[in-house]
């Protein structure tokens, strides 16, 4: 207590090359022929507790163990500590970035994909008959005394955004409501869409 770990190679995409800490308790596993050992558990030089002074508080890690962190198998992945919790109470960006990774090679061709949304948008997929409909959104929420306030939108410019064919590639790409037509290429399964501009909410529609 704490546990680190450090990722394997297969997934390591967007980590730094140093001990990453889990931020919440877990179990001990042991992995069953056939199963991959992704990520690896680094035991720390002593357990942290309070002594009065921090000198055991922040407690450095040691060496990487034979015991993991993560484990897969099929299309069954199984992470050693509470990797949501954790993410929850101390929002780690490398827990998430290994979470991504993990979803990514289960999901490697996702209905819609960006790289070029900040963390803060967020992006939804719906359907109508004859058309499907993209919707952008990029707000930030703030405290406001005891609540969280959505107030000013942020303004993105310039967004490439993919959207999976999936048999249904449109005769037109347009924002609603004022229907103004965006060029698109369909390519490698995806019809690709440059949104020049999005004030905190747009609705592009492939028809």
């Amino acid at each position: 207590d704490p546990a680190y770990f450090t990722v394997g190679k297969n997934f390591n995409s967007g980590l730094p090359d140093m001990p990453l800490s889990q931020y919440s308790t877990g179990v001990d596993l042991e992995p069953l022929p056939g199963t991959k050992v992704e990520a690896s558990l680094i035991k720390p030089y002593y357990n942290k507790h309070w002594d009065g002074e921090y000198a055991f508080y922040y407690t450095p890690p040691d060496k990487v163990t034979d015991m993991p962190a993560l484990i897969m198998n099929g299309k069954v992945a199984h992470f050693s500590h509470r990797i949501f919790s954790g993410y929850a109470d101390k929002a780690s960006v490398e827990l998430k970035r290994v979470f991504s990774n993990v979803l990514d090679s289960y999901l490697p061709d996702p209905v819609f994909k960006s790289d070029d949304l900040p963390s803060i948008a967020r992006a939804f997929v719906t359907e109508q008959p004859g058309r499907r409909i993209v919707h952008l959104l990029s707000y930030v929420p703030e405290m406001r005394g005891q609540t969280q306030m959505i107030e000013e939108p942020i303004k993105l410019s310039n967004v490439k955004i993919s959207l999976r064919v999936d048999g249904k590639a449109p005769k037109k790409v347009y924002l609603a409501p004022e229907k103004k037509s965006l060029r698109y290429k369909v390519e490698d399964g995806y019809i690709n869409v440059t949104v020049p501009e999005s004030n905190g909410y747009s609705l592009i529609v492939f028809e």
